[in-house]
């Protein structure tokens, strides 16, 4: 398994995954252009013409981007059995906490983390200052409104769906903790940042964490 990415991408809650189930995989960090700009190596276009990190080659040769569903066919590869004895929780089709998993799964991917990518990358999206301002400001606004309604259902639990982790709940600290205003949201927050250390400390992954410059937000 070879695992593509960059620092400060989605490939951190990927390359975590790795860790905890203990797989073995070679990471390769992803430069972007000589210009510095946001755009990859032309070399790694070569490879994936999409350019997304992270993306995955796996051992039997097929390939796969997209980090949200990365977590999702992981787990389902090495299957229930490998997850409960590596200390995580992966619900199978039968389970009636499935379809909680595969709804936080998409609704962290497609509104969460792309709200991310519009404050981050403003001018990706429109062309004046002005707009980019007012893109990122709506961004944070609509960000705090989804965190908002994660809380209220995370609550006191230890993990979204209950006692056990899951790989979705290393994909939504790793989002939590992308906040753009990271202080005043964990101040709001103490259950999200709680949660996020409970994550970000996990023995096997906490290097990755660290690696990955989100252990010391919650340190």
């Amino acid at each position: 398994m070879k695992l593509y990415g960059r620092i400060g991408t989605g490939v951190a809650a990927v390359e975590a995954l790795f860790h905890e189930l203990e797989v073995p995989h070679e990471y390769v960090e992803v430069p972007v252009s000589n210009d510095g700009s946001y755009r990859l190596d032309p070399a790694f276009l070569g490879i994936n013409p999409m350019g997304q990190v992270p993306y995955i080659e796996c051992d039997d040769g097929t390939t796969m981007a997209e980090s949200a569903a990365m977590m999702v066919a992981i787990a389902d590869r090495f299957g229930r059995n490998k997850m409960v004895s590596h200390g995580l929780y992966i619900p199978s089709a039968d389970d009636p906490t499935r379809n909680a998993y595969m709804r936080w799964m998409v609704f962290f991917a497609s509104g969460v983390y792309y709200h991310h990518l519009f404050y981050a990358y403003s001018n990706r999206y429109v062309s004046s200052p002005t707009a980019q301002g007012e893109l990122r400001t709506n961004s944070l606004r609509e960000l705090d409104r989804l965190f908002d309604f994660a809380s209220s259902q995370l609550g006191n639990q230890p993990y979204f769906l209950g006692e056990d982790c899951s790989p979705f709940d290393l994909y939504a600290a790793m989002l939590f903790a992308w906040h753009p205003d990271w202080a005043t949201f964990a101040k709001k927050k103490p259950l999200i940042k709680e949660f996020c250390k409970r994550i970000f400390t996990r023995p096997k992954s906490q290097k990755t964490w660290e690696k990955h410059e989100l252990l010391g937000l919650v340190q």
